[in-house]
């Protein structure tokens, strides 16, 4: 398990990362959890869940919205998918017309952001706060240094998918003249 301010015996993710400005109040937290598990052939680790998280307080009892990963989610939502913690007159009404249920808001519903390899990543998170303005970058560089992070996060699911589906990948490869 990987996550901030946790212990052996408290796995729980109660404490969030403060987001400032310089040394200023925080303006928001993080809150991030990854359980890692051995793949099927004890040869890499692989991530079975994860939560992102932003909240205006630092227990994380104010969530604002959350990616959240499952492998193999057993109740039929989407294995990865973000919940905006928010709700409109809109969405009320939606929830009403679909089953009559009152409070199905916004922050209940599930939605899909990608496959399991291809899913959105702690970078694009970080980036999210700084270009809407919600955090400050703490240098000049910020976006080169969250692509390079990103590329190295896209090019390990990269080679995840392709240790999955082999098949594919080398038909691709005889197509495009490298085989």
């Amino acid at each position: 398990m990987v996550g901030y301010r946790i212990t052996a015996r408290d796995q729980m993710m109660a404490k969030g990362i403060p987001l400032r400005s310089g040394r200023g109040a925080p303006r928001l937290y993080l809150g991030l959890s990854m359980r890692l598990e051995a793949d099927p052939e004890v040869s890499y680790l692989m991530t079975t869940s994860s939560v992102m998280l932003l909240a205006l307080d630092p227990e994380l009892r104010q969530p604002l919205l959350h990616y959240d990963y499952e492998r193999e989610k057993a109740d039929g939502y989407p294995e990865a998918h973000i919940q905006v913690c928010a709700s409109s007159p809109a969405w009320e009404r939606v929830g009403e017309i679909c089953g009559g249920e009152k409070g199905r808001e916004l922050e209940r519903l599930h939605l899909p952001v990608g496959p399991r390899r291809f899913r959105p990543s702690l970078e694009d998170l970080i980036e999210f706060v700084i270009s809407e303005r919600i955090v400050p970058p703490m240098q000049k560089a910020w976006r080169t240094v969250l692509d390079e992070s990103r590329e190295r996060f896209r090019v390990k699911q990269l080679r995840a998918a392709v240790r999955r589906d082999p098949d594919t990948a080398l038909a691709v490869l005889r197509e495009e003249g490298h085989l």
